[in-house]
């Protein structure tokens, strides 16, 4: 019940401060209390019961937002869905989480009418405009309830099913509780020092974990989130500066795109106190870069997984900060590359073979914390290999050092093994990055008849430079070891294919160049 009081304290105490604004809309933290129970009371009305789903299928908005707010203090279970996923997929989410009730943006009623007529959708609500035949989201929360229902939820209660992307098949719904959702809030208010006066930007996508936790910390704090649907460089740095944003929380992609905009010098960060970037490695050159525009002080980084709601390990703003020291050693400045230490309520292994490896050698990274996931929506088989022991096996392969940091050198699946050696594409996607001429890349393994696999590189350039294959294969002689370097380069004209996380999804890609 954590959350429903939390909710319910800040609309008595910071009542006229406002929660959530999108445009030229804003909503006071007593108005989402309000409008939220109207919400809830809708929903029980038509026979909503506790742990029933509730499925969003919308970009970011205050309706999103709101939906989830209704979930978490009554004890319906919330499931954004990936809207950038083919219809096939949004229907088998739709179908395996059995939900009750569908709410939508009108980008999508298409997809809404479709679904219509399924047997166990009791409701489907329409944010933004009203249509024909299905509830209108502002009519609902415009109603005054009679009576607010308190729902007891335990800690240990499902509160949200997030689906991961599918990329290697169908997507998996993992299960979070309500003490993972807190867990995951604190480490936020916690570490990035969250407090009633920020003010955030909700850009990241609410169907991701990382995006749920942001927002659902700030929240919990009091603080004020400006929403915005998409990413568009020019208008997220108009956004930030003209709000006044203190906190934001991106993804590489995203901060690579700000950087690359020709007005980025000329804004203000003097009221910016922090970017949390996560998702994916950031290459070094464009890490350096950032810590050089927006300040070396206001960067911080998390590493983790949806399983885990999300966050496994913190490399601080401290620690940016003396890794950019002019007298930094070696050692020290190394720490840009890796992802942190483990957060303060989780434990970290480096396993392999069943057995946790000494410091410094390379295996999988496993976790233990309050935040783990129940498991996998109705897989209990996927659930037992994932979770074993309490620990949750996260698929990454690292290593971790005497001081306890973790570098995250790649996917087992990812990894590429060519004449027996081991290349981790995230190390020589690092090197290639340092090319001025690169945009972005990946490294892919490719079948070898003679090695078994072979390295390749697929490169977006930068607008305005040309470069060859034989000029880049050049260029990385001197810096990277024979067997791991890239036997051919295909060049794209469009950005790499990216999972809502911003990774780049190296599965596409191959499809890509196929």
């Amino acid at each position: 019940m954590w959350l429903a009081h939390t909710f319910a304290s800040n609309a008595c105490n910071a009542g006229s401060r406002v929660a959530l604004k999108e445009g030229n809309r804003a909503v006071t933290y007593q108005e989402l209390n309000q409008r939220t129970d109207a919400l809830l009371a809708y929903l029980q009305s038509i026979g909503i019961k506790q742990g029933e789903r509730v499925a969003v299928l919308s970009k970011n908005s205050i309706e999103v937002i709101e939906t989830y707010v209704t979930c978490y203090k009554s004890g319906l279970i919330y499931v954004p869905v990936n809207y950038r996923l083919p219809f096939d997929k949004l229907e088998y989410i739709l179908s395996d989480c059995d939900a009750s009730v569908l709410v939508v943006s009108p980008e999508f009623a298409e997809f809404a009418r479709t679904c219509a007529h399924r047997s166990n959708l009791k409701t489907i609500i329409m944010t933004k405009q009203s249509v024909q035949d299905l509830a209108f989201y502002d009519d609902l929360v415009a109603l005054q309830p009679a009576d607010s229902v308190v729902v007891e939820v335990s800690d240990v209660t499902p509160a949200a099913i997030i689906y991961t992307s599918g990329t290697t098949g169908l997507p998996k719904g993992v299960i979070l509780s309500h003490r993972a959702l807190l867990e995951a809030a604190k480490i936020y208010m916690l570490e990035l020092g969250i407090e009633p006066k920020d003010r955030t930007l909700n850009i990241m996508p609410l169907f991701h974990s990382g995006g749920n936790a942001w927002t659902l910390a700030h929240l919990c704090r009091g603080a004020t989130g400006v929403v915005m649907p998409d990413f568009e460089a020019k208008e997220v740095l108009k956004v930030m500066t003209s709000e006044r944003i203190t906190t934001v929380h991106l993804v590489p992609t995203m901060i690579a795109m700000l950087l690359e905009e020709e007005q980025i010098d000329s804004c203000d960060w003097s009221l910016l106190k922090v970017i949390l970037y996560a998702g994916s490695p950031m290459p070094q050159t464009v890490l350096k870069k950032a810590m050089g525009v927006f300040g070396a002080a206001k960067l911080a980084q998390a590493y983790g997984q949806t399983e885990h709601a999300p966050t496994i390990s913190y490399l601080t703003r401290e620690e940016h900060v003396l890794a950019m020291q002019d007298a930094a050693d070696e050692k020290t400045k190394g720490l840009l590359k890796s992802c942190g230490r483990p957060i303060f309520n989780v434990s970290v292994r480096i396993m392999k073979d069943g057995q946790e490896v000494p410091r410094g050698e390379v295996g999988e990274i496993t976790a233990q914390g309050e935040s783990i996931m129940i498991g996998y929506w109705r897989k209990p088989d996927l659930t037992a290999a994932k979770l074993v022991d309490g620990w949750l096996h996260t698929g990454d392969l690292g290593k971790m050092d005497e001081d306890g940091y973790i570098y995250l050198l790649d996917r087992k699946e990812d990894m590429i093994i060519t004449g027996g050696e081991n290349v981790f594409p995230t190390e020589v996607e690092g090197v290639i990055y340092e090319h001025p001429a690169v945009h972005e890349v990946a490294v892919i393994g490719e079948h070898d008849e003679m090695w078994g696999e072979r390295v390749a590189a697929v490169v977006l350039l930068r607008k305005g430079f040309l470069l060859t294959e034989e000029e880049l294969l050049d260029w990385l002689r001197p810096r990277i070891q024979g067997y791991a370097r890239p036997r051919c380069v295909y060049f794209v004209e469009t950005l790499l294919p990216k999972s809502g996380a911003g990774k780049v999804l190296r599965k596409e890609v191959k499809i890509l160049i196929s």
